[in-house]
């Protein structure tokens, strides 16, 4: 037999032998390691070191803003860019719009219970607004920012706040 056809019947036989021997040596499992489990920590005991005294992990959960707090500066947000669209100042009504998404999701991780209520507005409503102010179409966006206003009072009355209704001050701010 030649050379280059004995080299793969080697091989083969080889390889069969190993594995006979790996079979004949029996399967054994193998336990995963086991991963220490944390311990529990009580923010009420874990205590931070600020330049103001000693706060605890409850403390500056505590203090941290309610969607009360957020709508406020969201509603800013939401005036400049409209009166920033009207002018044609699209890069500033951009910008607004961005800057009232970040402010969601502060209200979206501080109150996680209003969270998938948030997260469909703004796929209902905010998305089809940033579609406008990318489109840098006026009559569109006034049609969605009117939209998105009536989605705003809609979400405050179902929620329990009819109380709480947008409007659009009638004076346009200072823009640069």
């Amino acid at each position: 037999m030649e050379t280059k056809t004995m080299v793969p019947i080697v091989i083969s036989v080889v390889a069969i032998l190993i594995a006979g021997a790996a079979l004949s040596m029996g399967y054994r499992a193998v336990q995963a390691p086991q991963v220490p489990v944390a311990p529990t920590i009580n923010p009420a005991q874990v205590s931070i070191t600020t330049s103001h005294g000693n706060l605890t992990l409850a403390q500056l959960a505590e203090i941290q803003p309610g969607l009360g707090t957020v709508m406020l500066e969201y509603g800013n947000r939401f005036y400049i860019m409209y009166y920033a669209a009207k002018n044609g100042n699209w890069d500033l009504a951009s910008y607004q719009l961005k800057e009232a998404l970040e402010i969601q999701e502060t209200g979206e991780t501080t109150r996680p219970g209003r969270a998938p209520m948030l997260k469909s507005f703004e796929s209902a409503y905010l998305e089809p607004l940033n579609n406008t102010i990318n489109a840098k179409d006026w009559n569109a966006f006034q049609t969605a920012y009117n939209n998105t206003v009536q989605g705003c009072n809609g979400c405050h009355a179902a929620n329990k706040f009819p109380y709480i209704k947008y409007t659009l001050p009638s004076n346009p701010p200072s823009l640069p």
